[in-house]
C-alpha cells in the first residue's frame, strides 16, 4: 500500500494545492484501497495487485473528468460542501417547507373559520349569540390565523435564507460520493413527489364537489360545503408545498434545472414575490367564494381576480424598482 500511496502523491504533485485536490486524493486513496484489496482477495499478488491498481487510476486526465473537476475552470477553486452542511440544508428545508405549507393552509383556513362560525349562526346553533358578536368571532379568527401565518412566513424564511449560497452558481462543489448519495436520495424521493403532485392537483380540482353536494342535499348547508371546500384546497396546497420544496432542495444541490444558477438577489426577489402572490390569490379566491355564495353577488364578484392580478403586479413593480440600485 506505501507504493500506491507514494504514486499517489506523485501523480497531485503538479495539482494544485486546494481543498478540492485533497478531496479528490482522498477519494481516489479509498478506491485506490478497495480495489487493491478486491485483487489480494482473489489472489493476486502485492505487485500484480499494485500494478492493475495504478494501470486502472493512473490516468489523471480521466480521473479529472470522471469526478467532473476541469483545473481551467472558474468551479476548481470553489470550496466543497461538508456532509452536515448538506444534511443540515435538506433538514432545514424539509422542517421550513411544512411550517410555509402550514401558514398558506392557515390562510385559506382562516376564511374558513369565518364561513363555519356564519354558518353556524345562520343555521341555529349558536342562537344565543347575536349575530354581529358571531361576526366579530368570525373575522378575529381570520386576522389570528392570517397573523400566524405570515409569522410562519417570516421566521422560515429568515431560516432558509441562511443557504442562500447554496442556490448561487459557482457557489460550492461536491465531491463525487457527495453526488451520487444526493442523486439517489431524489430518485427515491421522485415517486413520493409524484404521487403528492398529482394528489394535491387533484384535490384542488375536485374540491368544489363537496360545495356541489351539501347544496344538492341542502341549501342551507352551503356554508359548511365552503368550509369543506376550502380545507381540502389547504390540504391540497400543502401537499404540493412539501413535496415540491423537498424536490427542490435535491436540485439546488446537485444544480439541475437552472434552479440554483440564480443569483443571490433573483432567488430572493422570486421568493418574496412568489409568497405574496400565492396569499393575494388566495385571498381573492376566499373572497370570491364568500361574497358569492353568502352574499350572492356573482354578477360582479368576478372583478376580486382582475384586482388581484393588478395588485400583483404593482407589488413586482415597485419590488423591482426598490432592489433595483441593491
Amino acid at each position: 500500500m506505501d507504493t500506491i500511496m507514494n504514486y499517489l502523491e506523485n501523480m497531485f504533485a503538479s495539482m494544485p494545492k486546494s481543498k478540492q485536490m485533497q478531496q479528490l486524493k482522498d477519494d481516489l486513496l479509498v478506491h485506490m484501497e478497495d480495489k487493491y484489496q478486491e485483487l489480494k482477495r482473489a489472489g493476486k499478488s502485492e505487485n500484480e495487485a499494485i500494478g492493475v491498481v495504478i494501470a486502472e487510476f493512473g490516468n489523471m486526465e480521466e480521473i479529472m473528468d470522471e469526478f467532473g473537476i476541469d483545473l481551467d475552470d472558474d468551479r476548481a477553486n470553489e470550496p466543497f460542501l461538508m456532509d452536515e452542511e448538506i444534511e443540515e440544508y435538506l433538514h432545514v428545508s424539509k422542517k421550513t417547507s411544512i411550517w410555509i405549507g402550514i401558514g398558506v393552509g392557515l390562510c385559506i383556513i382562516s376564511a374558513a373559520m369565518f364561513v363555519f362560525i356564519a354558518g353556524l349562526q345562520n343555521n341555529g346553533f349558536l342562537n344565543e349569540i347575536p349575530v354581529k358578536t358571531a361576526n366579530i368571532i368570525g373575522v378575529i379568527c381570520l386576522i389570528v390565523f392570517v397573523a400566524i401565518a405570515v409569522g410562519l412566513f417570516i421566521y422560515n424564511g429568515m431560516k432558509i435564507e441562511k443557504y442562500d449560497y447554496i442556490h448561487t452558481e459557482h457557489a460550492f462543489q461536491l465531491s463525487f460520493e457527495q453526488k451520487n448519495s444526493i442523486q439517489t436520495r431524489k430518485e427515491a424521493h421522485q415517486p413520493k413527489y409524484l404521487a403528492a403532485l398529482i394528489c394535491g392537483i387533484a384535490l384542488i380540482i375536485l374540491s368544489p364537489v363537496v360545495l356541489f353536494t351539501t347544496l344538492a342535499i341542502n341549501e342551507q348547508f352551503t356554508h359548511f360545503g365552503v368550509v369543506g371546500l376550502l380545507w381540502i384546497v389547504a390540504i391540497g396546497i400543502f401537499l404540493l408545498i412539501f413535496f415540491t420544496t423537498e424536490m427542490d432542495a435535491y436540485k439546488n444541490l446537485l444544480k439541475e434545472g437552472g434552479v440554483a444558477s440564480k443569483s443571490k438577489k433573483n432567488e430572493k426577489r422570486d421568493r418574496i414575490t412568489g409568497a405574496v402572490a400565492v396569499i393575494i390569490w388566495s385571498l381573492a379566491t376566499i373572497i370570491f367564494l364568500i361574497s358569492g355564495f353568502l352574499y350572492n353577488q356573482w354578477h360582479i364578484n368576478w372583478l376580486v381576480f382582475a384586482i388581484a392580478g393588478i395588485f400583483i403586479g404593482m407589488f413586482n413593480a415597485a419590488y423591482s424598482i426598490l432592489t433595483k440600485n441593491e
